[in-house]
């Protein structure tokens, strides 16, 4: 008799599977997609960052900067450079603008992440299929849609990588310079993907050409950096590095989203590491690795999902490298192919975290404490203070006080609170919706004691009337 079969008759054919995993890569696209439509025509702010970061396109607009002296009205801190802010007032500053500005970013990083993969020898398909798993990975699929700088940052550090590497042998380096030197105008933490492109050329031995592109790279940098100054004076040095340089990091934050990036990648993060050493010194090689290390960023302070974005790029990129590899080396084994591309759809089911139907639906789902919010601030016949400076800006109101920054600038000594709490406690202010921020204000919450009262409570918000 012969031996019995190893595999079961209800186990898919290896055809079957590279379907499954399609249909798989498929379904996490529609949900991206799903949920980027729901948040592109939402009315309102889903994300504290969205309205801080619309409070500076607000400033630009009224100010012709956001970078202003922090001890005087409206307190606002300048976090990022102006290219977002700046992108975002010339598309009409509205919170969809800003919204589909983030969302276009997505879809131009995800096709640069592909002509990655092209550039580095996949076929056109398979390059676009991980394209698609690059978008559903959950930072991503988080993150793309929102009015934040994040998305537009990363397009840019990926277009410089996949230039680098595309024209690796004809000094894709000098051409991808100015691409990467935009990207540290996005987010002036954008600096792994030049650093990726200069160790790479030092690996490769190419000494003259690395000295000509760190000239031209900082060349460009140091000529931004001019512009800055003459806009935005030493204010704007002020609040990119003194004021966003000085909180530190903090081991909660690190592991919380630490252990989060461990559990979404089982399978691509082992893989991708193992087959390093095939790609360990071209440009996006390198950018893999240090896009991994940025992880150790999200130990700061009121740290999100964007601080994964980098490193979620960099485990897909090698990740997809290393399947494709070991696909093909499994080319003339049905049976372990099979169970290879099925170990890849529980990959595929890992980064589909669960809620993300019912979050879609949330997202559409009118009313509730925001809501509210802003038609309170939009009816106040003065100006307000909010908990949240999207609903200020949502309600038709002038931004006055980012409360989560000035809360850690004033307990570090950086933030008289002086001032503000004086109006607070004089009435100034027609309305105050207040929150957790707010109240973790040094002082605020006797201020509000002495010179309002309690009208009405929408959880997590308070809406408070002068006395």
């Amino acid at each position: 008799m012969g031996a019995e079969p190893v595999y079961s008759s209800t186990m898919p054919t290896p055809r079957g599977a590279d379907r499954l995993l399609v249909v798989a890569a498929s379904a996490l696209g529609a949900l991206f997609a799903a949920r980027a439509a729901a948040l592109l025509w939402h009315p309102l702010p889903v994300d504290y960052g969205e309205g801080t970061t619309w409070s500076y396109t607000s400033l630009l607009s009224t100010h012709g900067t956001y970078f202003l002296p922090i001890q005087a009205a409206p307190y606002i801190h300048g976090t990022y450079p102006p290219l977002f802010p700046a992108l975002h007032e010339a598309l009409g500053g509205t919170l969809f603008a800003g919204r589909a500005l983030s969302l276009l970013a997505a879809f131009g990083a995800a096709l640069l992440f592909a002509a990655i993969l092209r550039a580095l020898g996949l076929a056109r398909p398979r390059a676009l299929f991980w394209s698609v798993v690059f978008l559903a990975t959950p930072s991503v699929h988080e993150w793309s849609a929102l009015l934040r700088v994040d998305m537009l940052a990363l397009a840019l550090s990926l277009g410089g990588v996949a230039i680098a590497t595309r024209y690796a042998g004809q000094r894709g380096e000098l051409l991808a310079a100015p691409v990467l030197a935009l990207a540290l105008f996005a987010k002036q933490v954008a600096v792994a993907a030049p650093l990726a492109v200069a160790v790479s050329l030092w690996l490769r031995g190419e000494r003259r050409r690395l000295g000509w592109f760190l000239l031209l790279y900082l060349d460009l940098v140091l000529a931004g950096l001019g512009w800055l100054y003459y806009h935005g004076g030493a204010e704007a040095f002020r609040h990119l590095v003194t004021y966003a340089g000085f909180v530190g990091l903090s081991k909660g934050p690190l592991a919380h989203w630490g252990l989060r990036f461990l559990f979404t990648f089982p399978v691509l993060l082992p893989l991708g590491l193992a087959g390093l050493g095939h790609v360990w010194r071209t440009p996006a090689g390198v950018y893999a690795v240090v896009a991994l290390l940025t992880l150790l960023m999200a130990g700061k302070p009121g740290a999100a999902a964007n601080y994964l974005l980098e490193p979620s790029a960099g485990v897909v990129l090698l990740g997809a490298l290393a399947a494709e590899r070991r696909r093909e080396e499994l080319s003339k084994q049905p049976e372990r192919r099979r169970d290879f591309t099925l170990l890849l759809l529980v990959q595929m089911v890992v980064i589909c975290e669960p809620g993300r139907p019912l979050e879609v639906r949330e997202i559409r789902r009118p009313g509730g404490a925001a809501a509210r919010a802003v038609l309170v601030l939009r009816a106040a016949p003065g100006p307000v203070l909010s908990e949240d400076l999207g609903l200020t800006l949502a309600a038709g109101k002038e931004p006055m006080l980012e409360p989560f920054q000035f809360a850690l600038l004033a307990r570090a000594g950086r933030f008289d609170p002086g001032p503000l709490l004086k109006e607070v406690r004089d009435g100034r202010f027609a309305v105050i919706v207040s929150g957790a921020r707010l109240r973790a204000l040094p002082g605020f919450e006797q201020a509000l004691a002495a010179g309002y009262r309690l009208e009405e409570e929408t959880p997590p918000y308070q809406i408070w009337r002068p006395r």
